[in-house]
């Protein structure tokens, strides 16, 4: 796996974590996210009956929530796995590509000032503008010669992933 990839697993991590503290449903989510990305994921020709947008995001975040294997997402919605495998590649890049619209640090000093004294009047903390946790996210052996590296101390294959929220729980880096 290399560092783009990883970064894009980190990526939607983090939109993940954020959809879970929105109050919007499902189907709201869905449809809000394929609009922002609909333009990175329609296809120039109908050629060969291809995915719509939103049947193209429902592919990658069925792929996304089972981490299961591409044939049987493939299985789930009738397509090959080959299309499965091209499809959560570009819906991956899609996705992160919002990255700079919803990851975002305090730039101004009145926002780190804000955010500062938010934390302090929540847990009496001075001078703190975010809060840290990590978290290993279970995935597939990558196989390979640098497999291993993704073995963790528990025995199994994972990513690390790091994450920096503000007192609302929104993902600031």
């Amino acid at each position: 796996m290399n560092s783009d990839h990883i970064n894009t697993v980190w990526f939607l991590l983090c939109i993940e974590l954020l959809s879970i503290t929105v109050s919007f449903s499902q189907t709201v989510q869905q449809e809000k996210c394929c609009v922002q990305i609909e333009d990175k994921l329609e296809y120039t020709t109908d050629k060969n009956d291809s995915l719509t947008p939103v049947n193209q995001l429902l592919t990658g975040l069925r792929y996304y929530a089972t981490g299961t294997h591409q044939l049987v997402v493939g299985d789930t919605f009738s397509i090959n796995k080959s299309t499965v495998c091209r499809t959560v590649h570009k819906v991956t890049r899609a996705i992160a590509s919002l990255r700079p619209k919803y990851v975002k640090f305090p730039t101004t000093t009145e926002e780190r000032r804000d955010v500062m004294n938010l934390f302090f009047m929540r847990s009496r903390l001075p001078g703190v503008i975010g809060s840290i946790d990590c978290v290993h996210i279970p995935i597939q052996s990558p196989g390979g010669d640098d497999a291993e590296i993704y073995r963790n101390r528990k025995c199994y294959f994972s990513i690390n992933v790091q994450l920096v929220c503000d007192t609302t729980n929104y993902i600031i880096i």
